[in-house]
């Protein structure tokens, strides 16, 4: 079987102290304003600042599958794995127009980093839960 997945940037990972964005932003007062970082309010109009955080961590339960990474971005990009605290785990380097086939687990989120800016260029919340066993799943990194 085979899962073929394309998809747009969605998001960096957890706070500082590990919790879920979510978390964070239902203790704010409905009228607060959501702090910005320097460098976001320094960010020329029209521009876009870094994605906002992955709340998806890495799930147990999921199938082993392959996750064929394929890169279509300009720069080389970093890989990593996402674990079940947030945490970004290195697994290499992605040059452009190169693939990597990388043993993994539905339900295990991935993070594609600018290996220059270390901007994130895409989260990939992992294939779902009910992927069937041995099933490559292809993700392209934009």
């Amino acid at each position: 079987m085979s899962l073929s997945v394309a998809l747009a940037p969605l998001g960096a990972g957890c706070l500082d102290d590990g919790r879920p964005l979510a978390e964070y932003l239902a203790e704010l007062p409905l009228d607060a304003e959501v702090p910005v970082s320097d460098a976001e309010a320094l960010l020329p109009d029209g521009e876009v600042p870094d994605a906002a955080p992955l709340e998806v961590c890495s799930q147990n339960g999921g199938a082993a599958i392959i996750a064929r990474f394929a890169s279509a971005h300009p720069q080389a990009v970093d890989v990593f794995w996402v674990d079940a605290r947030c945490t970004e785990q290195p697994y290499g380097t992605l040059e452009p127009g190169a693939s990597k086939d990388q043993g993994t687990f539905a339900g295990h989120p991935w993070r594609f980093r600018d290996a220059r800016t270390r901007a994130v260029v895409l989260d990939w919340p992992g294939a779902p839960l009910t992927t069937a066993a041995g099933s490559v799943v292809d993700v392209v990194v934009p």
